[in-house]
């Protein structure tokens, strides 16, 4: 190439190996002299020559390059004498007949260097047509999915060489030679990201015999890397599939599913997770693992590319509200435990690009995407959810960084809830079409050539692991997600094919209690008994029990009542729907619910609930029984542009809409007198508590100031309490003579009762107000945790190779 000649026919067969192992390329009937510049050189062929190669004058094979097909039994181009060279050797250029350079001749480099490593061409057919079609359209399968063993950046390089734009490709012959040498060093030092154990360290007989693949030396050799090829030429040993279940990761209550989970080294030697809140390191070739100190309130941890240091959140009281986050990075030896940079909201997942970039997601009022150098400043936004006030597992923003590049998997939904996976570079981003119906949440790459991901299970209460074929080269998916494993969340995976899940949670403990609080925030006594999950407690008129909604020890969410002055609790609905968001009857002998319809059964009688409402959350009775207020989307329950309606309870009358507008309104509640309805909208930017006329509206009066949520009314209408942060608020009302509300002022902070006040943005709330306005049912976190034990599936791939 320095001597401006192209080859155009690099293949096995003419790479040869001489006694001193020293690699020739032979054969140069079908080489040309390309002038750079063939118009300011006073080389007349070589300005012929360079004419020649255009796609208007084709130059014709001779009848040695015929032979030389026929003897490697493969398909001839010359279709009359028109194309040169042997089809699976070509590059696309090539194949079309376009002008060529020395990048042609790099391309067929990486073909040789794929097969001598795979064993297999990349680029296969039948016939003439096939070969040049999979030439120019079809990106073969990733070298490491065929040998795993491949140091990830010898694959890297590969796929640089087989890049269907010649732009896109190695551009020189001495930057392939230099990227080979530092992959070499790397290998032979240890550093390379590759399984040496598994690859045979035999040398070839450079004086004598030649070895079996003669050219899979030859071709590297070619650019000065015969000790890599010696490492590289046996073939793959069976790689068996061994799966293994470390101690469960037991999460603080208040971790769940928002949040990531294990996290396997990109080297496969390590899996960092949390355990008794804080970070915990389990060396795979150990029995015990390790914790980490200066690690309390851990979550959502992440390796560095090199395997050396682990990121993670922290917060002040991880395990309730999350409060007081930053980003942390902590060597695997805990000698060095640095923070990064403080975290606006909870981190749901970190990543770690090779460049020291991090890019992660938090969420508050709404989902935001981040990135920050590893060695701090200010996080720059990147991304941030369409829509505010969403819950937070469904706006998702999950990111992850693909190997040795810039470029994200980041998971999204769109303004009409739709979820999906986009690869974004830059300013620019392309959606992955990853089938019908699928959810790609938690994306991570998998250098087998896939991407793993979260979708939910057909339960809908839990998620399954899925992949799907992804090719680097194109940034596309090339096939059909399949399933990798049931009832199980969060895949991480290491560069030599060790994947890591955790499993659903296995025996989730009693984590949570209601208790009586008075104004001050001192906690007066239990309620009922302790449960997983409680969700809306809401006080039965005669304040002996409450209902909520909790889930039990399989993870079903429904109906229960507890009772306020002995601790029993009782399950009121069994169903397979979940149910949720209950509310009492005037008289106390009915509770209404939602499970996306809205339903209703007498207390006494629960074997038979009667639909009210076809769809509609948080419904609740008017004091005199003769109307029903929910909140309902255009969708689901969770939708965008929730409206207020009411229905009339006398006859058969239809639903009636209260309050439709642009913006989202949720969570009614009408006063004791049933004449003023208290409820929530994001039309201001935020979710703040308005009060109107009811059933006629009128007198809109704002209550909040700085953001509220989850409206309540003492038993004398006198008062509205509310929450703003994690704090209960309180406000003078007036609504006799038009409506007149007094300046909010705080009572207690639930961060003083390891209480949540609030579930997020999700508009469920988690406390009620007794008739009198001096007590409170809060639910209370016990100090416990959930139990999730963590699967290691070591060749993860090798299980569905031959269905794919």
């Amino acid at each position: 190439h320095c001597q401006n000649r192209v080859h155009r026919d690099l293949k096995p067969d003419n790479i040869m190996m001489t006694a001193d192992g020293t690699p020739k390329i032979l054969d140069f009937g079908l080489a040309r002299i390309i002038d750079p510049d063939p118009s300011s050189s006073g080389n007349a062929r070589a300005a012929r020559d360079a004419e020649d190669t255009s796609s208007d004058a084709l130059t014709r094979m001779d009848e040695r390059e015929s032979a030389v097909s026929a003897r490697e039994g493969v398909p001839s181009l010359t279709r009359g004498g028109q194309l040169i060279g042997t089809p699976q050797y070509m590059s696309p250029e090539q194949a079309e007949g376009e002008p060529m350079d020395a990048r042609t001749d790099l391309f067929s480099v990486g073909v040789v260097m794929y097969e001598a490593l795979t064993g297999r061409r990349p680029f296969e057919g039948k016939t003439l047509e096939s070969i040049i079609g999979r030439i120019i359209e079809v990106e073969p399968a990733p070298v490491a999915a065929l040998k795993p063993s491949t140091p990830y950046a010898l694959g890297w390089l590969i796929r640089r060489c087989l890049r269907k734009k010649r732009d896109d490709r190695i551009q020189s012959a001495r930057e392939l030679l230099a990227d080979l040498r530092e992959i070499r060093e790397e290998v032979e030092s240890g550093k390379a990201l590759v399984e040496l154990g598994s690859v045979s360290q035999a040398e070839p007989n450079r004086r004598g015999g030649r070895p079996s693949l003669p050219w899979v030396v030859g071709a590297l050799m070619l650019a000065g890397v015969a000790g890599l090829a010696s490492r590289l030429s046996a073939p793959e040993p069976e790689r068996a599939v061994r799966r293994f279940v470390l101690p469960a990761e037991r999460l603080p209550t208040g971790i769940g599913a928002e949040v990531s989970g294990p996290s396997v080294s990109p080297d496969g030697k390590k899996v960092a997770y949390i355990d008794e809140d804080s970070l915990w390191i389990r060396d795979l070739d150990q029995v015990e693992p390790r914790p980490i100190a200066g690690t309390v309130g851990a979550y959502s941890p992440f390796w560095s590319s090199d395997s050396a240091t682990v990121g993670y959140a922290k917060g002040a009281s991880a395990a309730v509200t999350f409060q007081g986050n930053a980003l942390w990075k902590v060597s695997v030896d805990g000698s060095s435990n640095v923070k990064i940079c403080d975290l606006e909201g909870i981190l749901s997942r970190g990543t770690w690009g090779r460049g020291g970039e991090i890019a992660f997601d938090t969420y508050s009022d709404r989902k935001r995407l981040f990135t920050v150098s590893e060695r701090g400043g200010t996080p720059q936004l990147l991304l941030e959810s369409p829509v505010p006030g969403r819950n937070p597992r469904i706006d998702y923003l999950h990111a992850f960084y693909l190997p040795d590049s810039n470029a994200l998997l980041v998971a999204r939904t769109d303004e009409a809830g739709s979820a999906y996976v986009e690869v974004r570079e830059g300013e620019s981003s392309r959606r992955l079409e990853m089938g019908p119906d699928t959810i790609g949440d938690f994306p991570a790459y998998s250098r087998t050539g896939h991407i793993l991901f979260d979708r939910p299970g057909p339960d809908g209460q839990t998620d399954d692991v899925w992949a799907t074929p992804f090719s680097l080269a194109s940034m596309a998916v090339t096939g059909r997600p399949f399933l990798v494993a049931q009832n199980a969340t969060h895949a991480s995976v290491s560069s030599d094919g060790t994947l890591v899940v955790q499993a659903a949670d296995s025996e989730p403990i009693e984590a949570q209690q209601l208790v009586w609080v008075d104004r001050g925030g001192s906690v007066l006594g239990t309620i009922g008994q302790p449960q997983y999950r409680i969700r809306n407690p809401v006080l039965s008129p005669d304040q002996r029990r409450v209902a909520v909604c909790g889930n039990d020890k399989d993870g079903n969410g429904d109906i229960w009542l507890h009772e306020t002055d002995r601790p029993v609790k009782m399950r009121l609905t069994s169903r397979a729907e979940f149910d949720e968001e209950a509310s009492w009857s005037p008289d106390g002998t009915q509770i209404v619910w939602a499970s996306e319809e809205i339903l209703t059964i007498s207390v006494d009688a629960p074997d038979n609930p009667r639909r009210l409402v076809e769809r509609g959350s948080y419904p609740s009775y008017s004091p005199d029984g003769r109307f029903l207020v929910y909140h309902a989307g255009t969708g689901s329950a969770n939708a965008r542009s929730r409206d207020l309606w009411y229905l009339p309870l006398a006859g058969n009358a239809e639903p009636v809409p209260y309050l439709q507008t642009e913006f989202e309104e949720g969570v009614p509640a009408l006063s004791p007198d049933g004449r003023t309805l208290a409820y929530v909208s994001d039309e201001s930017g935020e979710f703040e508590v308005y009060l109107q006329r009811f059933p006629e509206r009128g007198n809109k009066t704002q209550v909040s100031v700085e953001g509220g949520l989850y409206p309540r009314w003492s038993g004398a209408g006198d008062e509205i309490f509310f929450v703003t942060g994690n704090t209960l608020m309180v406000a003078k009302v007036e609504t006799r003579d038009g409506l007149r509300v007094g300046a909010p002022t705080a009572l207690f902070d639930g961060d003083d009762l390891d209480a949540v006040l609030h579930t997020g943005v999700n508009l469920r709330t988690t406390y009620d107000v007794a008739r009198d306005g001096q007590r409170f049912v809060v639910v209370q976190d016990i100090k416990g945790e959930t139990s999730a034990p963590i699967v290691v599936v070591e060749n993860w791939y090798e299980a569905f190779r031959n269905q794919q």
